[in-house]
């Protein structure tokens, strides 16, 4: 998720969900929740995803191929790629090495104007 803000308020909405932003002890929340979950479901913000990826291997998960990514609000990224590029390059580089992704948006981008990062994924519109 693009902002801290938004990842709390889904965490607190959702109990299963575990919330992770730069403002906590990352690592220790991580191992805490996944010792206690069968089920791992974590929000977190672009600039923590790499930091979420590494930590979940450490823990001998493999996320790229045992966890689904998904992408909330990925218009958004479009507008971070420039004021936040090393967070939304982080995020493209792993979310590449995904083997079950999906990114969406109810905010329609014209495929000629998509990331070069994102432009093999196929694109499916829901009406």
């Amino acid at each position: 998720m693009p902002f801290r803000g938004l990842v709390s308020n889904k965490a607190a909405s959702n109990p299963d969900l575990l919330g992770i932003h730069g403002d906590m002890d990352r690592a220790t929340a991580i191992a805490n929740y996944v010792k206690t979950h069968n089920t791992i479901k974590i929000a977190t913000t672009y600039d923590s995803f790499p930091f979420v990826c590494d930590t979940l291997e450490a823990l001998g998960f493999d996320p790229y191929k045992d966890m689904f990514l998904f992408v909330d609000e990925w218009h958004i990224l479009f507008n971070s790629y420039r004021f936040r590029k090393q967070a939304a390059r982080h995020l493209l580089e792993k979310a590449k090495e995904f083997d079950r992704k999906t990114f969406v948006s109810a905010t329609p981008i014209p495929r000629e104007y998509w990331l070069s990062e994102l432009t093999s994924l196929p694109e499916h519109k829901i009406v």
